[in-house]
């Protein structure tokens, strides 16, 4: 399916010289073409981070020359903003003359040569920015493949790319006694009154806002003295990373 040159040279013949030469396109082998499988990984990242995704070739060839292509990229754009082509350094197609445009949600790459591939790798790579996201959130990536010629026929397959949207994670500890006592001279239990503490941690990367904490108790054991509600809504309510809240309850045992 390519074009071809051949150039014949007659030197020192009958003597002269004279030289022909001819070009001619390849016949195409449609009915029995080599399969090759191509894939973007599966990946995640963090929200606002720059990424790369590789193209790879999964099939191994043997010195085929890979022929002039153009490919697709469709992307989810309400997760990923496209930033570039590359780097290509150690790329199978390093050398063979990539441009790449963005048209929409759509990367076009383009070669402007046929280059020797063997064995298997990373075709190309393509760098993206994550969005900043309210949640974490998974999109598809959609690459097709068209050689202009050759005997190359490509399966593609599309790839899941999951933001991983910073998100708060509230760690909990409790200090309160792990025991009472029954004071028989007082018929009650020692300590009592009981202060029970609570301390929750933000560990993750966002602040958790609206800040809500309900404690659970046996109302026919416990009786709640301050705050008489099992809820408490805390002002401004939002925990930034790293800080901690603390929120306590006055309860009181009662006799069984």
């Amino acid at each position: 399916g390519t074009e071809r040159r051949v150039d014949l040279r007659i030197q020192n013949f009958c003597g002269g010289t004279d030289a022909r030469w001819l070009t001619y396109t390849a016949p195409a082998n449609t009915t029995n073409p080599t399969l090759i499988d191509i894939a973007i990984p599966d990946t995640s990242a963090k929200e606002n981070e720059s990424i790369i995704l590789p193209v790879e070739l999964l099939t191994p060839i043997e010195a085929t020359a890979f022929p002039v292509s153009t490919v697709t990229v469709t992307f989810d754009s309400s997760i990923l903003v496209y930033e570039a082509l590359g780097p290509l350094t150690g790329c199978l197609l390093q050398n063979a003359g990539l441009t790449a445009k963005l048209l929409g949600n759509t990367v076009v790459v383009t070669t402007a040569r046929k280059v020797q591939v063997t064995g298997t790798g990373t075709l190309f790579r393509l760098r993206f920015r994550t969005r900043v996201l309210d949640r974490t959130t998974c999109g598809r990536v959609r690459p097709f493949w068209e050689f202009n010629a050759g005997c190359l026929k490509p399966r593609v397959f599309d790839s899941e790319v999951c933001v991983l949207a910073k998100e708060p994670r509230m760690r909990c500890t409790i200090d309160m006694p792990s025991k009472l006592l029954w004071d028989r001279a007082r018929k009650d239990y020692v300590p009592n009154p009981i202060l029970v503490r609570g301390y929750w941690v933000n560990s993750g990367e966002k602040a958790a806002k609206g800040a809500r904490v309900t404690i659970e108790v046996d109302p026919a054991r416990v009786a709640l003295l301050s705050p008489t509600t099992d809820e408490q809504i805390l002002f401004p309510g939002m925990v930034a990373p790293g800080d901690t809240l603390r929120v306590e309850w006055l309860v009181r045992a009662l006799p069984r």
